[in-house]
Parts: C-alpha cells; sequence; structure tokens
C-alpha cells in the first residue's frame, strides 16, 4: 500500500502540471487498486469459530407459580333498582358470576389459561347490550375498554416471555 502510495508521487512529480487531468486519473486508478485490494484482505480473513457452552436448563419451581394467587373481593353490588333494570341482561350476570368464581382467588397461570373464555364472555356482554337506559357513549367506551383489557391478557397468553407482574397488574385492570 505504501509501495503504490509511493508509486502515485512519482509519477506525479515526473509529470506536468498542463497533463493535470492525466495526473488526477492516474491517482484515482491507484486509489480505486488500493481500496479493491484492502477489502479482499479484510473480507478474506479466516473466519474464527467460537463454541458456545450449552446452557443449564433452568428449573422453574411450577408449585411456587400455581400456589402464588391474587385475592381479589368483589364487595360492590348492584342496587335493586339497578339490578331490575338489567334483569333482561343476561351477559352482565354470566360476567359477574364468571369473575367471582375464578378472578375471586386467581394464580397468573390460572388467568391465562381462561383468558380467552373470558374475551369471549366480554365480546358477548358488549355485543348484546340492549338496555335502554345504559345506552350512552359513556357505557360503550367503559364496554370497550374492558374488552380492550381482556384482548391484552388473551394476547399475553401467547407471549412466552411474559412477566408475571404484568400479567397481574393486567388482572388488577380488568378486575
Amino acid at each position: 500500500m505504501l509501495l503504490v502510495i509511493t508509486r502515485s508521487l512519482i509519477i506525479v512529480y515526473i509529470c506536468s502540471i498542463r497533463n493535470l487531468k492525466s495526473i488526477l486519473l492516474i491517482l484515482k486508478r491507484n486509489i480505486l487498486f488500493v481500496a479493491i485490494v484492502s477489502f479482499l484482505f479484510i473480507g478474506c480473513q479466516k473466519k474464527k469459530i467460537v463454541e458456545i457452552d450449552k446452557a443449564q436448563p433452568v428449573e422453574i419451581n411450577k408449585e411456587s407459580i400455581l400456589e402464588n394467587k391474587s385475592v381479589y373481593v368483589f364487595s360492590e353490588k348492584l342496587s335493586k333498582d339497578a339490578q331490575d333494570g338489567i334483569v333482561k341482561w343476561d351477559e352482565y350476570f354470566s360476567l359477574s358470576e364468571f369473575l367471582n368464581e375464578n378472578f375471586s382467588e386467581i394464580s397468573v397461570m390460572e388467568s391465562l389459561e381462561i383468558s380467552k373464555e373470558l374475551a369471549e364472555i366480554v365480546l358477548s356482554m358488549k355485543d348484546s347490550m340492549q338496555v335502554p337506559i345504559l345506552n350512552t357513549r359513556g357505557m360503550f367506551a367503559r364496554l370497550n375498554t374492558l374488552n380492550s383489557e381482556v384482548l391484552r391478557l388473551k394476547d399475553m397468553s401467547t407471549i412466552s416471555s411474559i412477566k408475571t407482574e404484568e400479567v397481574k397488574l393486567q388482572n388488577e385492570k380488568i378486575v
């Protein structure tokens, strides 16, 4: 490489200034030659093969995951007037019963397992809302939010790297 640069300088010295175009052409050729040769040397170097030791499998204590349950208390009940107003809305009562049975005491794994069923119940509840007094934008916004949170929990069941804290937070949003 040093030889090529030296050769280029000698050629420039020998040539006269009248031949400036030819000097530039010679310099371009030499620089192109140096670039190609250096890329070839860099690209053709022998690749090093690195062996990676196999990692030891991590043992997960499944019992601790199943035993670590969150407890939710559903203490708020509808008033008698409100219950009379939505008596025909069966999906509301099926969702309420489902949450009381399954989410009162639930582990992370259990919530991920029943998320598909919960999503179906919430969607049917959202689609079947025919109570005239609740037919407002605010109610539809709340139902859409609940549906979105349940769908997020359902999506979490397909993510392999999900953390238990994220699932617990999602459960709290739903409850």
